[in-house]
Formats: C-alpha cells, sequence, structure tokens
C-alpha cells in the first residue's frame, strides 16, 4: 500500500522506500528514536523519516514480491535479533 503522508506512519511499521543517499529500495521498520521522533531502522543504519520517499506499507510476506522476499526475511530476522518490534503478518 502506497503511502502518501508519511506522518501517518507509526512505531513498527515495516516499509519498503526509496532513499537519494543509498539510490534504490530497501526494507526497513518505523521506530521512535530517544528525542520521540520517527526514524527508518535498518540492521547497521538508520534513516530519518524525511529523507525517504517512494514509501510503501508492508502489513504482509504476501504483499511482497517473491524476487523481495529474500530481503525482507533479512530485515525482520535481523530486528528479532535485535529485539525491534514490528506490525507484520508473517
Amino acid at each position: 500500500m502506497k503511502v502518501e503522508d508519511i506522518s501517518k506512519l507509526k512505531s513498527g511499521d515495516v516499509i519498503y522506500f526509496h532513499n537519494w543517499g543509498v539510490g534504490g529500495f530497501l526494507f526497513g521498520i518505523i521506530i521512535r528514536a530517544d528525542n520521540n521522533e520517527l526514524k527508518v531502522w535498518r540492521a547497521r543504519s538508520k534513516f530519518c523519516i524525511d529523507d525517504i520517499d517512494a514509501v510503501e506499507l508492508i502489513k504482509s510476506a504476501v504483499d511482497t514480491k517473491d524476487y523481495l522476499l529474500h530481503d525482507l526475511q533479512d530485515i525482520i530476522n535481523d530486528a528479532k535479533a535485535n529485539n525491534i518490534d514490528f506490525n507484520l503478518v508473517i
């Protein structure tokens, strides 16, 4: 589901997003930073919510194309290993 207003995202949302700094699309999980600001969490990095665009909310693994399923599984496994909560039907 395409997200038009990223301010509506909430902690735990799993997203597929574009970041110009990376130059591509990535999976991430919305978290609340210490200053209560929303960030996009990935195992080795965090992105400011304002630095992302073309956001798609992932509610279920079924929402993911087959060739991206491995990448989604990686981010979920990393989240579990780092005790990051997420909203996703697997």
